[in-house]
């Protein structure tokens, strides 16, 4: 069971990590006009994999998270440490020697924010994994305790870093409190017919969503923080419960979907290549993300186009893992950019 777990678990991450990338291809690889028009909030496959491909990591996370907290607190604080600071300094310090190098570093403030801004991911990840920990020490993994947590987080005024941790952490916390109270073997208990009905109407709600989901009620454009001078309270919290349920319903399609997918035999043939993409889905975040600006924005092209953003996708997936098989080599390059791994 163990082993099989953890396989589902890295296809989960691996398909996820490919949804990361072509939502930023499609952002980011349609040429500049569709970038500073933002017309990419309104596209289909963009707007489905941005209802769920970061909340499905962190749920995936938190699961796995839960496992740590046997051992004691300075070796969680410090794997999380090796594991999640030393790759992001790591590749934020050379990013911007590169820049330094290539002498297109403007020294000004936006160097100091890109530098403690970028990969907002591994950020929100630590800081999901300390809170939680403090949690789980201090208070013995109340509920009542999480919740609080949570809602005390939309009273944090909005900024980029914030309003990511304010959205993603309920998902950490959910799958961190679904393998404590072994969710996964409850609904394996339930019945058919009950099953069925869960995964019936979460498909059918998360579609309507969908159908209905517009541009402000990203987090990245609205934010999470109740009082925002933009928007009104009340529809600040509507657009929270809104992509929220959209978020959840999304999970929960896609962890049914490729639970039913395995049991397909094509779908064994290429096993495989997602479980490599998840292990290699560090270094594929991350690249993807210093290719977003630098890249992919000055492609020559006007419209969104799907073939092209796969494309542009299987690319950087490809590269990636080149620079990830080549690194692993390296206890150094291990250590310092792969966190270990």
């Amino acid at each position: 069971m163990s082993k099989t777990r953890n396989e589902y678990l890295d296809i989960v991450k691996g398909i996820a990590i490919i949804f990361v990338v072509l939502g930023h291809c499609i952002q980011f690889g349609s040429g500049k006009e569709v970038f500073t028009s933002e017309c990419f909030y309104d596209d289909a496959l963009f707007k489905f994999i941005y209802c769920f491909h970061m909340p499905v990591f962190m749920a995936v996370s938190g699961y796995l998270f839960f496992y740590s907290t046997e051992k004691s607190t300075k070796t969680i604080i410090y794997n999380k440490i090796r594991s999640i600071l030393f790759p992001l300094v790591s590749w934020n310090t050379l990013a911007l020697c590169l820049l330094i190098i290539s002498g297109d570093c403007i020294w000004d403030c936006s160097i100091l924010y890109s530098y403690f801004h970028t990969l907002w991911f591994l950020r929100s990840l630590f800081i999901c994994c300390i809170l939680t920990l403090f949690i789980n020490r201090l208070f013995n993994d109340n509920i009542w305790i999480f919740i609080t947590l949570c809602i005390l987080l939309y009273f944090i005024p909005n900024s980029y870093i914030a309003n990511v941790i304010v959205f993603t952490i309920p998902f950490f916390i959910m799958g961190y409190l679904s393998n404590k109270y072994e969710m996964p073997k409850r609904i394996q208990n339930l019945s058919k017919l009950m099953k069925g009905i869960i995964i019936v109407f979460s498909f059918l709600l998360f579609i309507v969503l969908l159908l209905f989901y517009k541009k402000n009620y990203s987090v990245y454009v609205s934010g999470c923080y109740l009082f925002n001078l933009e928007y009104s309270p009340s529809f600040i919290l509507f657009a929270n419960l809104y992509r929220n349920i959209a978020a959840i319903t999304g999970c929960i399609v896609i962890f049914v979907c490729i639970y039913y997918w395995l049991q397909l035999k094509l779908f064994i043939k290429i096993k495989p290549l997602f479980i490599e993409c998840s292990k290699a889905s560090l270094i594929i975040y991350i690249i993807n993300h210093y290719l977003n600006n630098t890249i992919l924005i000055k492609m020559p092209l006007y419209e969104i186009n799907y073939l092209n953003s796969i494309c542009e996708s299987t690319a950087i997936i490809l590269v990636s893992y080149i620079i990830f098989f080549i690194m692993k080599r390296s206890k150094l390059c291990r250590l310092c950019f792969l966190g270990g791994r």
